[in-house]
């Protein structure tokens, strides 16, 4: 089976492309294509992907689209992959560049028709009341149910058999029509393209991060998706962020990969066990031995001597873990 797993970046975006290809290429045993849709990003920076086998696709035609929102026009680029071209692969994976992809995406590769996973909106948050016609609201109340949670489009798969002759041409008319009351661009046309035609992917395969409360440490999940919505959060692969060692820390594996072909030449240890260190969560975990084996160590070593001594190992090696995606 031909398989292709894609992202979309601009020159502003390399680094996040590198770090998501790392995490695929370490993480998942991925043993399909890699390719770049790129826009406005000079060949001396293409070289670095071409390097690595990572298929390169240059595309220029979204850059000048003016929409709703204040995203990048880089994330219409989506909906190129559902041109016929791409048919000359069987099974196409879409990630944005701000994942980490931790554990194997082969199970993904069931899907027979369009996947995704729920997001936490609804279509009808896609959508600025404020500016949408009263009268091309009352349309689309009339086709869809505007209430209903919609799929987030950074992460979705398909059977490149729903690519018929005019599906491009179709998405790509939300474009043409310049709709300026939609503030996902991508996210909305998608959903009213595949409007009661995707199935639901387990929540694992697109995490929000940032949306978890309290997080201390990553969970294990899939694909982790650190979007932020606030201006004043920063980003993963900004230094202040609390899981930017994770981050980094597979940004600079990224150039340790001689070919994206070569994966399985790769010691199958390393491959599936890519350790990931967070000073945060090395401290958290330090703190909270140290506090809690403060409180009831005494007591318990009257108590029971002998379980006392299991627990100070375990917490031993808690405090000494480095945080390991299998």
């Amino acid at each position: 089976m031909k398989k292709l797993v894609v992202t979309i970046a601009n020159k502003d975006f390399l680094n996040q492309a590198k770090q998501l290809f790392s995490s695929v290429y370490w993480n998942s045993n991925w043993n399909g294509d890699y390719m770049l849709i790129s826009q406005g990003i000079p060949e001396e920076d293409l070289r670095w992907f071409r390097e690595k086998d990572i298929l390169v696709r240059e595309i220029d035609i979204y850059k000048d689209v003016v929409m709703g929102s204040n995203y990048n026009p880089i994330i219409l680029c989506k909906i190129e992959i559902f041109k016929e071209y791409f048919k000359k692969w069987e099974k196409i994976i879409y990630l944005d560049c701000d994942i980490i992809v931790t554990s194997s995406l082969n199970n993904l590769l069931k899907i027979n028709t369009f996947g995704a996973v729920k997001d936490l909106i609804s279509i009808e948050e896609n959508i600025d009341k404020d500016i949408i016609p009263n009268e091309e609201y009352k349309q689309l109340q009339k086709k869809y149910k505007l209430n209903k949670r919609c799929f987030n489009s950074g992460v979705f798969v398909f059977d490149t058999k729903i690519i018929k002759n005019n599906t491009f041409k179709e998405l790509y008319s939300y474009i043409e029509k310049k709709i300026n009351y939609i503030k996902f661009e991508d996210q909305f046309i998608l959903n009213i393209f595949f409007y009661n035609k995707w199935n639901h992917l387990p929540d694992k395969y697109n995490v929000y991060v940032s949306k978890i409360k309290k997080l201390k440490k990553l969970p294990s999940d899939t694909i982790l998706h650190f979007v932020t919505n606030r201006p004043n959060e920063p980003r993963i692969w900004q230094n202040n962020n609390q899981f930017f060692n994770i981050w980094n820390d597979s940004f600079k594996k990224a150039d340790l990969i001689k070919s994206v072909r070569d994966i399985k030449k790769i010691d199958k240890k390393e491959r599936r066990k890519i350790k990931l260190i967070s000073e945060n969560q090395k401290i958290y975990i330090k703190d909270i031995i140290d506090k809690e084996i403060g409180k009831i160590g005494i007591l318990l070593n009257k108590k029971n001597p002998r379980f006392y001594l299991i627990v100070k190992k375990f917490l031993s090696f808690c405090k000494n873990t480095i945080l390991i995606f299998h």
